[in-house]
């Protein structure tokens, strides 16, 4: 799920892998008609644009049940959270990696 806009979205979508889903809720690009490129799509990928503000305008029950089972698997806890490294004032630069790695002491 994007709603990075730009060079960000062609490195989003770089990002997948075969057979994988791209699904697009920024507005931006969509609407300006950006260029996206099919290269990466050699790769059996999906891209799905969702306008959420016109999902909700237009199918407003369908809209409804979506978002209440959004919400529904996040009470649940059903999307994990991503593993966090969390760096004291003094070890900052060791939070940035360097060539590639971060630093070791």
């Amino acid at each position: 799920m994007n709603s990075l806009s730009g060079e960000a979205i062609f490195k989003s979508v770089r990002c997948l892998s075969a057979y994988g889903r791209f699904v697009e809720i920024g507005k931006t690009d969509i609407y300006r008609n950006s260029k996206l490129g099919l290269q990466p799509f050699g790769n059996n990928l999906s891209y799905f644009g969702v306008d959420v503000d016109r999902l909700f305008e237009q199918k407003k029950e369908a809209g409804g049940k979506l978002f209440q089972q959004s919400i529904d698997y996040f009470v649940e806890h059903k999307f994990p959270a991503h593993p966090v490294q969390v760096f004291t004032i003094d070890k900052l630069a060791d939070a940035f990696p360097v060539h590639g790695r971060r630093k070791t002491h």
